[in-house]
């Protein structure tokens, strides 16, 4: 027992001389560590904004209204059209002004009645003309037959004329009436076939490509000519997500939004080198179908194009209001973070102390976010510094009046934080 005390005794004594050695005699005991002096930061007020509206955008395609194949309606070889159309030939005068003449190019804008083909059209002159020779002799014959009658009936009152012969002028009168509205059938038929020797645009559009060049021998009803498009108005396909389309439902049974019958339902769309969505539509067409394999449906909407900006096949963006017009708070959306637990930002209390604020975003109006929940108008946030501070510190705040400033002090603090306020397209 004597030993045992005897060797805690000397441990106690040992770590005494060591704790009081640490400092050399003459020396005062080392200092506490200093305090982090507080960080400076730039704030901007958070905004009251009024009438907002929120989005969804949504990937879709152009499309034409109208969409025309140009097709011979008669046989016969090709002798104009515009892949032969020349400098040289577009500034001769036409023969006479009612000479038909081809002057358009290939991918040119045409409207309803521009010539775009001529079929050879002797042959079908030639048909008109005999059928025309063919009418004439009958009329000829008829009114010879109509004289006939006319006397069979004197006769037949005077008995001179059985009436076997009376009879036989009658049947010869309309068989002749017969002959003519055959003929005239026939010279009808011969004149439309003449005409579509002339192939016209059907509507208004932009010629495409030209199929068959001049010599070639083109069948009826079977030989592809050319193909026009409309362009204005013209439609844009997209498919929207399940998820949004069950929302925008739910939205328009609570009263939240209007539907279609109530108003329009305006849509918005953007090419890919635009920044913003300048083209402004309405919806005119949703499927009445979800496809099971993707869960989207389909929608379209109409644009003008009376600039001609807009052609069939292009990849657009295109945005739907998501909401009726509300008020918010606006704070720019550099201010924006994101860690495990959700999106926050950083706001500055008037004790210049720092707190995390968990938030619900809405929309990006360029280069500023809305925010649906928790920053409240008035408040400070922080929009440069970030990195350099954590929930519960004492910064410096240094205000920022305008969106320039805080872009220009966080090009000067390096900062390329970026954050999407809206829905991406539907997959």
């Amino acid at each position: 027992m004597d030993l045992r005390f005897a060797t805690r005794s000397l441990f106690i004594v040992f770590m005494i001389m060591v704790d009081g050695g640490c400092n050399r005699p003459g020396e005062s005991p080392a200092k506490p560590a200093a305090e982090k002096p507080p960080t400076e930061v730039s704030t901007i007020e958070a905004k009251l904004a009024n009438n907002l509206t929120e989005y969804r955008e949504f990937v879709g395609r152009t499309a034409a209204i109208n969409a025309v194949d140009v097709r011979a309606r008669v046989s016969g070889y090709l002798v104009q059209s515009p892949l032969s159309r020349s400098e040289e030939r577009s500034r001769e005068p036409a023969v006479s002004p009612n000479a038909f003449q081809v002057r358009v190019r290939e991918g040119e804008l045409v409207t309803k009645g521009t010539p775009l083909f001529e079929i050879d059209p002797t042959p079908y002159r030639l048909i008109l003309a005999q059928a025309e020779g063919n009418l004439a002799a009958t009329q000829a014959q008829l009114k010879r037959f109509d004289r006939e009658l006319q006397r069979a009936a004197d006769l037949l009152r005077s008995n001179a004329i059985s009436k076997a012969d009376y009879e036989l002028a009658i049947a010869n009168q309309a068989e002749a009436q017969g002959r003519i509205a055959n003929l005239i059938a026939s010279v009808d038929r011969a004149k439309l076939d003449l005409t579509f020797t002339q192939v016209l645009s059907p509507i208004d559009g932009v010629i495409g490509q030209t199929l068959v060049t001049d010599g070639n021998l083109v069948s009826a009803d079977s030989s592809l000519l050319s193909t026009i498009v409309s362009t204005d108005p013209i439609q844009a396909y997209f498919d929207v997500d399940e998820s949004s389309m069950l929302e925008y439902r739910s939205k328009i049974r609570n009263g939240t939004l209007q539907n279609s019958s109530q108003k329009p339902i305006v849509v918005e769309l953007k090419l890919k080198n635009e920044a913003s969505f300048t083209h402004q539509g309405v919806i005119d067409f949703v499927d009445n179908i979800t496809d099971p394999n993707s869960g989207n449906t389909r929608m379209r909407g109409k644009f003008a194009n009376a600039s001609n900006v807009l052609s069939p096949g292009l990849f657009v963006r295109v945005r739907l209001p998501f909401s009726e017009e509300y008020d918010g708070v606006l704070i720019p959306t550099r201010s924006l973070s994101m860690d495990q637990v959700g999106r926050y930002a950083m706001v500055v209390d008037e004790s210049n102390i720092v707190h995390r604020r968990s938030i619900r975003v809405g929309s990006v109006k360029g280069d500023r976010s809305v925010i649906l929940e928790g920053i409240q108008a008035g408040e400070s946030v922080v929009v440069a510094g970030l990195q350099k501070i954590r929930n519960g510190d004492k910064v410096v705040p240094k205000s920022l009046t305008t969106l320039e400033s805080q872009g220009e002090s966080d090009r000067n603090q390096g900062s390329k934080r970026t954050v999407e306020g809206s829905r991406g397209p539907a997959s």
